[in-house]
């Protein structure tokens, strides 16, 4: 299973064909966010990890619900009440 943050690192770093060719990106967008799996795997993240940790701040603890709601593929934007109302 593709991590996306991984993957968008990765092909940042690279001179990879995806940067020179939207089709090709769009695809390869679609293998790496359309994985079911890996949605599924973000959302239990998202469920075991919504506890904020003792010793993270609120700033650290919003930045960590944002980066596991993105993976589980919800629009932050539009859940951004839900996000402030958690931390």
């Amino acid at each position: 299973m593709t991590d996306p943050s991984q993957w968008a690192d990765d092909l940042s770093t690279e001179s990879d064909p995806c940067l020179q060719d939207l089709d090709l990106f769009s695809q390869e967008m679609a293998k790496v966010y359309g994985n079911k799996d890996q949605r599924r795997v973000a959302v239990i993240t998202l469920m075991q990890g919504h506890i904020q940790l003792p010793q993270e701040s609120v700033r650290a603890y919003a930045n960590r619900l944002k980066v596991n709601l993105r993976q589980a593929g919800w629009n932050v934007q539009k859940y951004t009440e839900v996000l402030y109302d958690i931390t």
